[in-house]
């Protein structure tokens, strides 16, 4: 009986720590495949260094030194590359192959080159909000004459920019060699061409 008993024991802790190790695989979300320079993962309210091939979880925020970048891949395929002192919270991410999935992010400050995979994708940022799939876009978030700005342009496909700011409606369909930029407590502005310079200032 003590046998059955220790085997019973054993099973039970094994199928607990099977079903732990597939909770915590749930809330990876993407995996560091570049990184040049330093970057922190903050992760309940603890900094982490962040390596190569490093794990990122749904909720952690991501930050970039001066001069450094870092490129994440995320299960839909979508990859987020953040230039130099830029910081990206990971607000959302639910993905099925069947299915397809959402996948939300907070650009706090600084830069990102995003490509979109197979979910509903939003970027948020203290000023706008951008929905695309399948598309390719930069932003760029900070202050500009002591005004909040983020300026987005879309490199490839297209995507539905609205403001961050609950008392400005409508929405602004901003297509492939596009770009604006949305200052805090403004109307949505007229996209332009994107010019190359203005492409690689991101």
């Amino acid at each position: 009986m003590n046998m059955i008993r220790h085997a019973a024991i054993f099973l039970i802790v094994i199928l607990a720590i099977t079903l732990s190790g597939i909770a915590m695989a749930k809330d990876d979300v993407c995996s560091v495949v570049a990184l040049m320079g330093k970057a922190v993962i903050e992760r309940e309210k603890k900094d982490i260094e962040a390596k190569l091939r490093d794990v990122i979880l749904l909720k952690d925020t991501i930050s970039t030194k001066e001069a450094s970048k870092v490129k994440m891949l995320f299960a839909d395929d979508s990859v987020l590359s953040m230039g130099e002192k830029s910081k990206v919270n990971i607000k959302e991410f639910i993905y099925s192959k069947e299915k397809g999935g959402k996948s939300t992010f907070n650009l706090i400050e600084g830069k990102l080159r995003t490509v979109v995979g197979k979910t509903q994708f939003e970027v948020h940022t203290p000023t706008a909000v951008a929905a695309a799939r399948g598309t390719i876009i930069l932003f760029w978030t900070g202050v500009m004459d002591g005004r909040v700005f983020t300026a987005i342009i879309c490199l490839e496909g297209e995507a539905i920019v609205t403001s961050a700011d609950p008392s400005i409606t409508g929405s602004v369909r901003l297509l492939h060699g596009m770009m604006m930029i949305v200052f805090q407590g403004e109307p949505l502005p007229t996209p332009v061409p994107a010019t190359h310079a203005d492409i690689e200032s991101i």
